[in-house]
């Protein structure tokens, strides 16, 4: 016996005797080769230790082969290096319930309704409640739990803390004008390619955000800015086959009724009807002002500009909206230092990235959000779905 030749000699001690050392070398060799009839990736599969506690579904399908091809329950156990336990607990589970595959974890199940209830109800009442006034409101009530349950229960009841969106709030008095204003345009099956869009913004200098290195510790340094700082105002006008020349000025000039006729009026809107078949169009614009008073309704009726009733509180629906925010962007990218670097974005951003495409996609977006507020309100942060676009 093999074995007890290697236990007597290895209780021996070697370094009394060098043949006790070679005879103990030749008796390991030869336990090695031997293993499964000489197969030494065999016999070196035994000494392997079942490392995986868990027995892939792969090795389950091939257990099961082997077994249906005359393999034996260790002999397969032994091919595919798994436990002989784990081998015959997949055939039982296998003949009795026929599965294979892997069981689905369990639900945690809580039974606690009255808990849930409360939950339930106070977040539908109050969205930013936290999960600490919650549990201490709980705790009130003598139910002590922890954050850590309080917030598995939240999840339970299909919860997810999510930052808020913040738009506009718009009366009950326009959010019925939007609806009608929404009614007609979708009766027009929301033909824009006869309406100019016209709308100004204000660019100021310095309104980058602005990042710098801080040791941790120490103050992060402040720079001081103006409320009101250096900048221009800018008027410019979209329509579905392009965009009108651009009216830049500075932005401490006020805009009333007449610069507003003598200037915007005049040189822009007045000039863009090669943009319109026949040069006829309807004139949209926001309530501003200096664009609904008489000074400017009658220089408008005098000018033979026809104008459409905007319905109050609806940047959500002005295409030059989309365009302004993608000008600051443009600004903040450039970093201009001085007036006459802000002009030159300005101009060149209207130049170059102002095209008919363009002036036809944020048509679109200005459309799909009209088309979003099926109760009046500003939707355009929320994600397209069917109840969006109910009549």
């Amino acid at each position: 016996d093999l074995l007890a030749r290697r236990n007597v000699l290895i209780n021996i001690p070697s370094s009394s005797n060098g043949e006790v050392a070679r005879q103990l070398r030749e008796i390991e060799a030869i336990i090695n080769n031997r293993g499964l009839g000489g197969n030494s990736e065999a016999a070196a599969s035994n000494s392997v230790k079942f490392v995986d506690r868990r027995i892939p579904a792969q090795k389950r399908y091939q257990l099961v082969k082997l077994l249906n091809a005359g393999y034996g329950i260790s002999r397969a156990a032994k091919t595919l290096n798994i436990s002989r336990s784990g081998a015959i607990y997949v055939r039982d589970r296998a003949a009795e319930l026929g599965l294979l595959r892997n069981r689905q974890a369990r639900k945690r199940v809580f039974l606690q309704k009255e808990i849930n209830d409360f939950i339930l109800q106070t977040l539908r009442v109050n969205h930013s409640t936290t999960k600490k006034e919650l549990r201490d409101m709980l705790r009130k009530q003598g139910h002590n739990l922890t954050l850590a349950q309080v917030r598995y229960r939240i999840g339970a009841l299909g919860f997810t803390w999510r930052k808020m969106k913040k738009v506009q709030v718009i009366s009950p008095q326009n959010r019925q004008k939007r609806l009608d204003t929404r009614a007609f345009w979708e009766s027009e099956n929301y033909d824009f390619r006869n309406y100019l869009f016209v709308d100004e913004c204000t660019v100021v200098l310095g309104r980058q955000q602005q990042f710098c290195w801080v040791r941790k510790g120490e103050k992060v340094p402040c720079k001081g800015r103006v409320t009101h700082g250096s900048g221009y105002h800018v008027f410019a006008g979209i329509s579905w086959r392009g965009a009108t020349d651009i009216l830049v000025w500075n932005s401490k000039h006020r805009m009333n009724s007449a610069f507003y006729c003598n200037h915007n009026i005049k040189e822009i809107v007045a000039k863009a009807r090669h943009l319109f078949e026949a040069g006829q169009f309807q004139l949209v614009q926001d309530n501003h002002r200096a664009h609904v008073s008489n000074y400017t309704k009658n220089y408008l009726e005098q000018a033979g500009i026809d104008t459409f009733v905007w319905p109050p509180q609806s940047p959500d629906w002005n295409p030059p909206e989309f365009s302004w925010r993608d000008l600051k962007r443009y600004v903040e990218e450039k970093a201009p230092k001085t007036m006459a670097e802000l002009l030159n974005v300005i101009q060149e951003f209207w130049a170059t990235k102002v095209t008919p495409a363009y002036c036809r996609t944020i048509i679109r977006n200005s459309i799909n959000n009209i088309k979003k507020s099926h109760d009046g309100l500003n939707h355009e942060k929320d994600a397209p779905r069917d109840t969006l676009y109910q009549k």
